[in-house]
């Protein structure tokens, strides 16, 4: 079936093309303000009756630009990526672009026919989501800045040449383990996925910092099968990593099964630090089903400062994303690179957004005020 034009609806109503076009084209021309609206009103009813639907292509073609921003996801599918995918949408949107989310996830095993995907939709930008050094490793980024796509990284890799915007949460675990240790707790374990990323770097250094501060020895680093008992008195401190690894969904019943091994220690921790909400709220509902008290016997904190955390018989603390903040500055610098002219070029710009730990119901009561968040660096 031929697909109805916008000159098709102008000879029904009896009128130029290029009026139809001031109403469905969208067009930011200053004639259509000077529209009858009854004619604005005519068109838009005509244009429904006969089906008609823009032509992206030919629109593209007309304008030489595409308004399309592609969000180039390597997240799981969580809360946050959702929170994270909707705001710069929103932003995009206000600021007169498409937003296109294309999941890296489905190209694992092709990269360049990823790369000949993205280069298909001749989009403005892109924004690379997550963590990407697996699939898109720097030789991937350059082919597209040298195709002329402008290229932003938010909470991702680390790559030379391409702007950065990354959250910290460094001081905010910082936080909470200097506040475990000032609540009497002697026993502290740091539960982090298997994965060498700087997400898991930041949480380790801020552990150890407090651990420092506090006259403490450095933490032994485990699997999930570890001990306290060679350790010297006072503040006693491991890290733990999960081997087990997630597929495109988090699998809350393999944190579970990490964190019955965990508290199946002879000489279980009194302060547990998870590198995410959903071992925090896995260890939640271990410590309910083996009756050990939060947070009188084991304090339990998260991070990424999902809504669920707060639902939960006792609230979860946990450390808040930036998301918002970080959406608006990646975006607003990806449009700064379309819009100047050789926007593409290599810029090494980086922005470190700050987090806030949101105090739970699962650690010992806090003064907040007490507890200062770093800045914006």
């Amino acid at each position: 079936m031929r697909q109805v034009t916008q000159g098709d609806i102008a000879k029904a109503l009896g009128l130029s093309r290029q009026t139809v076009a001031l109403v469905i084209g969208k067009t930011d021309s200053p004639l259509r303000k000077h529209l009858n609206p009854e004619t604005v009103r005519r068109i838009q009813e005509k244009a429904a009756e006969m089906g008609y639907s823009a032509n992206y292509n030919a629109r593209m073609l007309t304008q030489r630009r595409s308004n399309l921003i592609i969000l180039l996801n390597f997240n799981l599918y969580n809360e946050r990526t959702g929170k994270q995918i909707y705001h710069l949408g929103q932003l995009a949107h206000a600021a007169g672009y498409d937003l296109r989310v294309i999941e890296a996830q489905w190209w694992v095993e092709n990269a360049q026919a990823l790369i000949e995907q993205i280069v298909s939709f001749r989009p403005e930008g892109v924004i690379m989501e997550g963590t990407s050094s697996v699939l898109f490793d720097p030789h991937h980024v350059e082919e597209l800045t040298r195709r002329g796509i402008p290229i932003v990284s938010f909470a991702g890799a680390d790559i030379e040449g391409i702007p950065t915007v990354r959250y910290d949460t460094r001081e905010s675990t910082r936080q909470i383990t200097e506040h475990a240790i000032r609540s009497g707790r002697r026993k502290l374990a740091l539960l982090q996925a298997n994965r060498d990323t700087w997400q898991r770097q930041q949480k380790i250094d801020g552990f150890r910092d407090a651990l420092r501060e506090a006259g403490a020895g450095q933490p032994e680093e485990y699997g999930l099968d570890y001990s306290f008992l060679n350790q010297s008195t006072g503040v006693q401190s491991v890290i733990l990593f999960d081997p087990s690894r997630d597929g495109g969904f988090p699998d809350f019943n393999l944190k579970v099964a990490a964190i019955e091994r965990v508290l199946g220690s002879s000489e279980i921790p009194d302060a547990l630090l998870c590198t995410n909400d959903h071992y925090g709220m896995a260890a939640l509902k271990v410590c309910h089903q083996r009756e050990i008290a939060v947070p009188d016997t084991l304090s339990v904190s998260g991070c990424d400062g999902m809504e669920y955390g707060a639902m939960a018989g006792i609230s979860l603390t946990s450390i808040r994303l930036p998301i918002e903040a970080m959406s608006e500055a990646s975006l607003k610098m990806l449009i700064t690179r379309i819009t100047k002219e050789g926007g593409s070029q290599s810029s090494s710009e980086k922005k470190l957004f700050p987090c806030e730990v949101i105090w739970r119901e699962s650690t010992d009561p806090v003064e907040q005020s007490s507890l200062l968040s770093s800045q914006v660096s």
